[in-house]
């Protein structure tokens, strides 16, 4: 009866790291209830820690689709949550 959010788990962690050709163990997946995907169509926004060469819809689009299709290949089902608001986003969540 918790409730656990995660922003970045071992398996994104892992991606990243192949993006990197960082040779690391595949981790084992995580037995979620739910995974809900943030889609990347809001607008960008520079926090210091993103590549401004990855600012570009297509580029942001691409790299959301590889992620999404490397999380179906360990296997996981998710919820897709799309709008270019946030208060759209928190109503695809709660309702």
């Amino acid at each position: 009866n918790k409730l656990l959010f995660i922003d970045t788990d071992a398996i994104t962690t892992y991606w990243y790291a192949k993006l990197s050709n960082i040779e690391i163990k595949a981790p084992k997946p995580d037995a979620f209830d739910l995974v809900i995907f943030l889609d990347s169509d809001v607008p960008f926004i520079q926090d210091g820690l993103r590549d401004e060469n990855n600012n570009t819809i297509e580029t942001r689009n691409k790299v959301s689709d590889d992620l999404k299709n490397f999380y179906k290949s360990f296997g996981y089902d998710f919820y897709i949550v799309r709008g270019s608001l946030y208060s759209e986003r928190l109503d695809q969540v709660l309702y």
